[in-house]
């Protein structure tokens, strides 16, 4: 007995910051066009393939949770159904801060572009990493219809 009681507060102990630090699945939901995720998890860092469709307004919109931890970096990949040119991905947080830094605006719908996240700090030349907690809101826009593409995120807990 006391060592199925061992047992189980060391696997209490090793799986709490699991949780505590963002290793619940990624959910998608409140869906307008297509959005699907693909999780990849590594040790301190994880990334998300986020996969979207847009509707005919060129739109593709969702929540997506849980994220936790502070962003890294952001890939966007045009689709084989190409995007409309300077379409954009904006990543909103509970408080309507697009936790992207802008870095989605005006997309190319050819090239596929990758960048650092970062927020501006107290001074002129201050990038910081952007924590991240909770649902974040995935907005894409004039994208033109039924168009594809992907975005990727990485982030560490």
């Amino acid at each position: 007995m006391k060592l199925i009681n061992a047992i189980t507060t060391l696997a209490l102990l090793f799986l709490s910051p699991l949780v505590a630090l963002g290793a619940a699945p990624v959910v998608v939901s409140n869906v307008t066009g297509t959005v699907s995720i693909s999780e990849y998890q590594g040790d301190i860092t994880k990334s998300v393939l986020v996969s979207w469709t847009s509707d005919a307004s060129g739109d593709a919109n969702s929540v997506i949770s849980p994220f936790v931890g502070e962003m890294l970096r952001v890939s966007f990949d045009p689709g084989t159904a190409s995007p409309t040119a300077s379409y954009d991905i904006v990543l909103n947080d509970s408080d309507s801060v697009d936790v992207l830094g802008g870095a989605g605006a005006n997309l190319s719908a050819t090239v596929t572009s990758s960048q650092a996240v970062t927020i501006d700090g107290p001074g002129t030349d201050d990038h910081l990493p952007c924590a991240v907690t909770g649902k974040l809101t995935l907005v894409v826009s004039n994208a033109g219809n039924a168009k594809t593409g992907t975005m990727r995120l990485y982030w560490r807990r």
